[in-house]
């Protein structure tokens, strides 16, 4: 018996048609219009609840996800060297493996192509400190990780505002 047979099917999800890896992410195969967020997140299940938080409100952008922050710089770069499109949101987690989420956000303020992009910070962490740096850094919101899923509906308002506000012409 395979491990995903020992899962019961209730805690099955299945892969999203909108979900890729910085590896496998064809811009070509996205429609018009359609919105990028790159999310960068080491735990599958953080990832899953920021798509179906946009689920929540009817948005099914592309996920491109970077599963660290090393990753997360892997994909800067592809950014700027314009083999990536850039994304009109980024969803950022702080506590990531190899570079932390400080690191990727000041990486990020640094780059001329992210200039008013959001990002969104999603974070276990409720610290003052953590906001505070945030916020000097030019992250756009912090939002905590839900311990409840009720509250998905206003973490998808939230993002989808982001979204909308960053697809605006400045």
């Amino acid at each position: 018996m395979t491990n995903e047979q020992s899962i019961p099917v209730s805690h099955r999800a299945p892969p999203p048609p909108n979900f890729t890896f910085e590896t496998d992410y064809n811009p070509a195969g996205s429609p018009a219009g359609h919105a990028l967020v790159l999310v960068v997140d080491d735990n599958v299940t953080d990832v899953w609840l920021v798509m179906e938080a946009f689920n929540e409100i009817g948005l099914t952008p592309d996920l491109l996800v970077a599963a660290d922050g090393e990753e997360a710089l892997t994909v800067l770069d592809r950014i700027e060297a314009n083999l990536l499109p850039c994304p009109q949101l980024v969803v950022l987690d702080l506590n990531l493996p190899k570079v932390n989420g400080f690191q990727v956000l000041k990486r990020i303020r640094s780059s001329p192509k992210f200039a008013g992009k959001p990002v969104a910070i999603f974070t276990s962490s409720n610290t003052a400190a953590d906001k505070q740096e945030a916020d000097r850094l030019g992250a756009s919101a912090y939002i905590g990780k839900p311990s409840n899923l009720s509250v998905l509906p206003q973490i998808g308002k939230q993002l989808g505002q982001l979204i909308a506000e960053s697809s605006r012409p400045h």
